[in-house]
């Protein structure tokens, strides 16, 4: 009798790995959205002053929200908006580290444009090295 073949590999379906070396991680506090809203590892984020809280990028966006101060990792942070202004949602953040550029979604409504300008000139003040882009100043 013959011993069944091993299968050497896994058959296991999942998605690449993203291309993050965070060397500090943050748990900050997001504002609500209306309808809710998913944000994936690596969405970047900017801190809205007025709010006082974290928000996701936006090109066009005011009280520095067009400013990238981090980006979502490990886990997506799960936004509600089930009741009245109390919907904050914690949710962990890279504050340092080094980030594929490829590997960074695009923000819903912005242009790739957009986002690879404010990735080449922000972010690497404080910390976070942008690789894999042209033109990096």
């Amino acid at each position: 009798m013959a011993y069944k073949d091993r299968e050497l590999f896994s058959s296991v379906t999942r998605g690449p790995d993203l291309r993050c070396e965070p060397s500090k991680v943050q748990v900050k506090t997001f504002a609500p959205v209306a309808g809710g809203a998913t944000l994936a590892p690596l969405t970047p984020i900017a801190y809205e002053t007025v709010l006082d809280k974290w928000v996701v990028w936006a090109n066009a966006g005011v009280n520095d929200a067009n400013v990238i101060r981090g980006f979502v990792w490990p886990d997506a942070v799960e936004l509600d908006d089930s009741g009245v202004g109390n919907e904050d949602v914690m949710g962990q953040v890279v504050m340092e580290g080094r980030i594929h550029a490829d590997d960074i979604p695009l923000p819903g409504g912005e242009l790739q444009a957009n986002l690879n300008a404010a990735l080449r000139s922000g972010p690497r003040d404080l910390g976070l090295f942008i690789y894999g882009l042209d033109e990096v100043r």
